[in-house]
């Protein structure tokens, strides 16, 4: 199962709209949890924005997440 996000108000304090909030992929980035799409922190103390989350197997649907992951999973090592 990963760890799923979705963002109630952002870095800057604005809410996000209900029609805008979607459930993005985290990473580690420096010991804590960051947004794949923007990079911006999720875990309490490290950012400023609100984020509600969730554990599931899949659930991904923001589209800049889903980008990303796309372009890691065509590399050929």
């Amino acid at each position: 199962m990963q760890t799923v996000v979705k963002q109630l108000v952002n870095e800057d304090g604005e809410v996000v709209p209900v029609d805008e909030q979607v459930w993005h992929a985290v990473r580690d980035f420096a010991g804590d949890n960051a947004l794949v799409c923007t990079g911006e922190y999720t875990s309490f103390g490290s950012g400023h924005g609100t984020y509600e989350s969730k554990k599931m197997h899949t659930g991904i649907t923001c589209k800049d997440c889903r980008a990303v992951i796309s372009a890691f999973h065509k590399l050929k090592l």
